[in-house]
């Protein structure tokens, strides 16, 4: 069996672990311990948020994309991007979550076959909370992963585009912050979710494309649906973005970065703004939700409400892993832990 075949083989069987909770469909093909250990307690815990919200599994559907290869001295190195469709029942109702997520696997033969030695997922802010001042930067045009070092506030940019509108969602009028308070507009909530499930899995041309990209995401959702931008010309301040000029990043912190636009809407008193509410039950399509996975009031990670569960809670579109109408507390993901808080944000329908 080729590299490939097995690389194929380990992604059916990671399909087919997603519906039993279970590692075992893949041990003959995966041998990186750590990572086995990190899998297994992830699908103990999946099993147990299933059982809580009731959820049956009906259908689990993965397609992979071989993105780059290269073999040296008989190492493998492959990246790959798993396209997940996952289909499941709740209160009689049948629901579809969808994600797109990266692994970088190293290959080597053992004997006669070859086997995955190690997996990597790219550090991002939803899958390695507290991960420091380096991230990684996906190039979608080369598919490959590139370490760039990151002040904590700061976004590199790459230009991305993969999907054409004819129309494309954008106001293209820029408000100066001292007029803010005499204007007023409606939030269009259907707007900006037709937004989010139009680009969850691509990137809008017409602006750029970050490494780590939820924020952005979220401020371009909430842009489309009528959120007037608040230009101070201060990155610092604000909400506004004007794309970069040369070296020059002419967008502001809150644009782009999950902890500052938190802040913004906590703390804004006209424009985009936000109402904190105790309950995901109390939240309306548009709103937002921040995540902060440590627990130590740095939050690193941002969603936006698109769709409702059979129960009535929150599912949320968000980049980074891309993510369509995922359950909104990402119990289910790899970032989350125990102290993992939560900022609930209903944005008013006139801003």
């Amino acid at each position: 069996m080729s590299w490939k075949s097995v690389i194929y083989e380990y992604v059916d069987r990671r399909n087919r672990m997603e519906l039993d909770y279970s590692v075992k469909p893949v041990l003959p093909y995966l041998w990186d311990e750590e990572y086995l250990d990190k899998l297994s307690k992830h699908m103990r815990r999946l099993a147990a948020v299933h059982r809580e919200r009731g959820l049956a599994p009906v259908q689990s559907e993965t397609r992979v994309k071989l993105i780059y290869s290269q073999e040296i001295e008989g190492i493998v190195t492959a990246d790959v991007e798993l396209r997940r469709s996952f289909e499941y029942d709740v209160l009689n109702r049948r629901q579809k979550e969808e994600r797109i997520e990266r692994e970088r696997l190293s290959l080597r033969q053992r004997g006669s076959h070859w086997i995955i030695s190690r997996v990597e997922r790219p550090p991002s802010s939803e899958h390695e909370p507290g991960s420091g001042r380096v991230e990684y930067a996906v190039n979608p045009y080369m598919g490959d992963w590139e370490a760039v070092s990151q002040p904590e506030d700061s976004a590199y940019a790459l230009i991305a585009g993969m999907k054409t509108c004819s129309m494309p969602y954008l106001n293209r009028e820029i408000f100066p912050a001292q007029r803010m308070s005499h204007r007023v507009a409606p939030y269009d909530r259907a707007q900006a979710v037709r937004y989010a499930d139009m680009w969850w899995d691509s990137y809008n041309p017409e602006y750029l494309a970050f490494d780590v990209n939820c924020t952005n995401y979220v401020s371009q959702c909430l842009f489309a649906g009528g959120a007037p931008m608040n230009y101070t010309g201060k990155r610092e301040s604000g909400w506004w973005y004007r794309g970069k000029s040369g070296k020059q990043e002419n967008w502001s912190f809150s644009w782009a970065v999950s902890n500052s636009l938190q802040q913004h809407l906590h703390s804004s008193k006209a424009g985009l703004r936000g109402i904190r509410v105790a309950s995901p039950k109390q939240l309306q399509l548009g709103d937002v939700i921040c995540y902060d996975w440590d627990g130590n009031g740095r939050f690193q990670h941002t969603t936006i409400v698109t769709a409702f569960s059979a129960d009535g809670s929150p599912l949320v579109n968000a980049q980074t892993v891309n993510s369509k109408h995922r359950y909104w507390d990402y119990r289910d993901s790899y970032a989350w832990t125990d102290r993992t808080d939560y900022r609930l944000y209903h944005i008013p329908d006139w801003l």
